[in-house]
């Protein structure tokens, strides 16, 4: 039971930040709101209303898929593009489509939201927003910002949405992350440095066995000589003492080595319980390491595949099992063998290690750090 609490504290602790941001979009008022009016004109009144992008006399009609209409229009440094879909539903692809195809080749020069799509063309210099709102879809693009944001505000067909308000700045728009992206990048790091040590606690202390009340905690050293004698009984793993003093309990798939038809191939599946003893605390502190590496080199169409994984923190539980067939030369004939197989069990090392330490009086704790 203490195990599941302590997953569901990880998982909160990282889903609630996220869950909030999501709550503080869906709760942020839009940064502008529709002029509906407009939105009851057809392709040719839209195009000459007298309202609409005034500063532009020369204003065409253009289709996008999933679009009721379109129009654009230039004038001197500025272009504007205006997309009307059916409904929000539509709106939403329509936005998300466009902005992918607009900003083909712009690299990482471009920012974007659930609402907004903000670039810069590098080759250029030109700046470009697209922004989402309702069931329109608007693009400007200009060489300065406070140009384009006056365009937006003078285009007619969007109004500024008297309740916005500081979250409508955070998730309507990159103005915030602008100016406030070392500030957010230090809260999070904060954040992320106060969760640590308290994850480091419950991991602890949903882990954690205590000897029997009235066990005698014996020395330190007799509790290595303890657990080095594990080497003398029939278990899967080797118990080995480090220079640092800590003692590494590792059970090892040896490298796994085949030749097929061209092909030479390597596994190699690595997992290590990493005990630290504290005298003072009569505690023992284990970190779980696990290291894979897989390797493939083909002859025939001269490729190479590596792939590999390493984690280091806290196993709850693991059992995995693998047996790999394949092409190999057996006995100088090429054959259609078994490469390797094998079968992991963390229990199996975990168990030994426990038992010898809460007979010794100590305490066995699991932490990430």
């Amino acid at each position: 039971m203490k195990k599941i609490l302590a997953i569901i504290y990880l998982f909160m602790s990282i889903l609630i930040p996220i869950g909030l941001m999501w709550l503080g979009y869906f709760l942020a008022p839009s940064e502008f709101i529709l002029n509906k009016d407009l939105l009851v004109l057809k392709a040719d009144e839209l195009k000459n209303s007298k309202i609409l992008f005034t500063n532009f006399i020369s204003k065409e009609s253009f289709s996008y898929p999933g679009t009721l209409m379109g129009l654009t229009g230039k004038e001197e440094d500025s272009k504007f593009w205006l997309l009307i879909c059916e409904d929000q539903k539509k709106s939403k692809s329509v936005f998300k489509n466009y902005a992918k195809k607009v900003t083909e080749g712009v690299g990482t020069h471009q920012s974007s939201g659930p609402s907004y799509h903000n670039y810069k063309n590098p080759r250029t210099g030109i700046l470009g927003h697209i922004k989402l709102i309702d069931r329109v879809v608007v693009h400007i693009e200009g060489k300065e910002e406070e140009m384009i944001d006056q365009i937006f505000k003078n285009s007619g067909i969007l109004i500024p949405n008297p309740k916005a308000n500081f979250l409508t700045e955070i998730f309507h728009t990159s103005k915030f992350f602008d100016k406030y992206l070392w500030h957010f990048l230090i809260f999070t790091l904060i954040y992320a440095g106060l969760q640590f040590p308290i994850w480091n606690r419950v991991i602890a202390w949903a882990t954690t066995v205590r000897p029997e009340p009235g066990v005698v905690p014996v020395e330190e050293s007799e509790l290595r000589r303890r657990l080095l004698s594990i080497n003398d009984l029939d278990v899967p793993f080797q118990i080995s003492e480090r220079k640092d003093g800590k003692i590494d309990a590792t059970w090892q798939l040896a490298d796994a080595k085949w030749a097929g038809l061209m092909t030479a191939n390597k596994v190699t599946e690595l997992r290590i319980i990493r005990l630290k003893l504290s005298d003072k605390d009569k505690v023992c502190k284990a970190i779980d390491i696990t290291k894979s590496v897989k390797a493939t080199a083909d002859g025939l169409s001269f490729a190479f595949s590596f792939s590999s994984f390493f984690s280091r923190g806290v196993i709850l539980w693991e059992w995995a099992y693998e047996k790999q067939y394949g092409f190999v030369f057996k006995d100088g004939h090429l054959t259609f063998d078994k490469v390797y197989e094998y079968e992991f069990s963390y229990d199996e090392i975990k168990n030994p290690i426990v038992y010898i330490v809460v007979q010794s009086g100590w305490q066995y704790k699991q932490v990430l750090f």
